[in-house]
């Protein structure tokens, strides 16, 4: 039990640690690895994906300027996933039985995760948040609040440019 307490409190740490790094370093930061349930119950980790351009959007089924970005996160995702493109949301609901009716009356195509309930994940100051990382795992944007659908897909186009 011990164990499984300092891994718990160690896993916190690191992700405190990385909000942290992320809001005071911004571009070009490492971003540190992700490691989450899915909602299927399936583990997603964003490492698995170095390599590839990932978006990943924070968001909530409560949250309106979340619900006008889904429809074009899933068309970039669906668009550009050959050039190596990879789309995942977390979402911040307390509610989660709210999220598969979401899922589908919203035709999302990419994975959902799902943070730990404690996890400083949950803890961001802004619905949306949407985070463009680089094939090496390197921030390239965050966006606060509702990103254009014209600078997200100029942006993620000159990522994916990038090798």
């Amino acid at each position: 039990m011990k164990t499984w307490s300092r891994s718990l409190a160690a896993s916190l740490a690191l992700i405190s640690c990385a909000l942290f790094t992320l809001e005071s370093r911004g571009q070009g930061a490492q971003v540190p690895d992700i490691k989450m349930a899915t909602i299927n119950g399936k583990v997603w980790t964003l490492s698995d994906l170095r390599g590839k351009v990932v978006i990943l959007n924070f968001w909530a089924t409560w949250c309106a300027p979340c619900r006008m970005e889904v429809p074009y996160l899933v068309a970039l995702g669906i668009k550009h996933k050959k050039e190596g493109l990879e789309v995942a949301g977390i979402s911040l609901d307390d509610d989660l039985s709210l999220v598969p009716t979401f899922i589908c009356e919203y035709k999302v195509t990419y994975p959902i995760l799902i943070p730990d309930p404690a996890s400083p994940w949950r803890k961001l100051d802004n619905t949306p948040t949407t985070l463009l990382i680089d094939r090496r795992g390197k921030l390239i944007q965050r966006y606060i609040g509702a990103v254009p659908e014209a600078t997200l897909r100029k942006d993620t186009v000159s990522a994916l440019a990038e090798r």
